[in-house]
């Protein structure tokens, strides 16, 4: 199981599959990704091709303008 934490606080389950990447999480989740974000999977900077594992946490942060 991969969850998925938005900046708001809301986090979303989905189900791992082999080969998955952090879009692939993120569409299961149904939250949309902008260029707008920034991206990190177990603490790390990643991005929508990133790959996940089996318990990974992806976290989405809005990125602040001037800030």
């Amino acid at each position: 199981m991969i969850k998925v934490t938005t900046q708001g606080g809301e986090t979303k389950s989905v189900s791992y599959k082999s080969g998955m990447m952090v879009g692939d999480a993120l569409k299961d989740a149904g939250i949309e990704a902008t260029k707008k974000a920034t991206i990190t999977v177990d603490g790390k900077d990643a991005g929508l091709k990133t790959l996940v594992n089996d318990n990974s946490l992806i976290v989405i942060t809005p990125k602040i303008a001037n800030g």
